[in-house]
């Protein structure tokens, strides 16, 4: 048996704390989930569960897919609701065919699909990074609720305190900037060799309000008084982080630089470089 706390936590409209779940691993990789105490399902009597999930792989699917049918099969009351919260959405990346005879899947449509297979009647993201998702969600018959990165960033980095006031708000590129707006004060841009199409550098492109009138890029670059805040939903390998940061000093930056991710898969930054 190992503990599955790290990654998942259930919980019950009526429940008086989360429902413990264990593990059992088995030679073939397959693994059989159960409750350590099955008569609180039933004795909670709740109608509707919320199962908090960092999932990284299709085994934890299998998992979470498991709860629910545990849920379902125990409980003495009818289930109106079982809401899915994912901290992290694979597959992110795969939201459309991407060559161009064909010959590749629609990895983020498989992966709905099998969502929509659970027993889940709400999904509820962390960011999902694609709005493709949240289409597919609703298809499969699903309800789609997204937490967007502008809004965890004002609650995780400085809920209370005015949030301008503290930081220079960098978009990373145009995807992001499309989902935050003016709320950046700079927008960067990746610059891709032609012929490969591999990011082979990172520019400041849009120095906002300070690009003109009496404010200067150069005027707030160095004041001590604010920090430079990167807001981006993934980070892989860091690459584009380390870039911006290199394009923000070559364009007269000297205040410190912190980054905000909503999901963080690299190992390059430690925690001096996150929040």
């Amino acid at each position: 048996m190992i503990g599955i706390k790290e990654k998942f936590t259930v919980i019950g409209n009526n429940c008086l704390e989360p429902l413990c779940f264990g593990i059992n691993n088995f030679s073939d990789g397959s693994q059989k989930v159960y409750l350590v105490d099955g008569d609180k399902v039933a004795s909670y009597k709740s109608t509707k569960f919320t199962i908090t999930a960092y999932p990284r792989n299709m085994d934890d699917i299998m998992v979470i897919g498991q709860m629910v049918d545990i849920i379902r099969r125990n409980s003495y009351v009818f289930i109106t609701d079982i809401t899915l919260e994912l901290m992290t959405t694979m597959y992110s990346r795969y939201d459309r065919v991407m060559h161009s005879d064909r010959s590749d899947a629609f990895g983020l449509s498989v992966y709905a699909s099998v969502l929509a297979s659970l027993g889940i009647t709400c999904i509820r993201t962390l960011d999902a990074h694609s709005e493709v998702f949240g289409y597919l969600i609703q298809s499969n018959g699903m309800k789609y609720e997204d937490i967007g990165v502008l809004q965890t960033a004002k609650e995780a980095v400085n809920p209370k305190a005015h949030f301008k006031r503290n930081y220079i708000v960098v978009a990373p590129d145009k995807g992001l900037k499309s989902k935050v707006g003016d709320f950046a004060d700079v927008t960067c841009d990746k610059i891709r060799n032609p012929e490969t199409g591999k990011i082979s550098g990172v520019k400041v492109s849009d120095f906002g309000r300070y690009d003109s009138g009496d404010f200067t890029f150069n005027d707030i670059a160095n004041h001590s008084a604010r920090r430079f805040l990167i807001i981006d939903d993934i980070c892989e390998r860091g690459g584009t982080f380390f870039g911006v940061e290199k394009a923000l000093r070559e364009a007269g930056a000297t205040a410190g630089i912190d980054l905000f991710v909503t999901d963080r898969k690299s190992t390059r930054l430690n925690s001096s470089h996150l929040y």
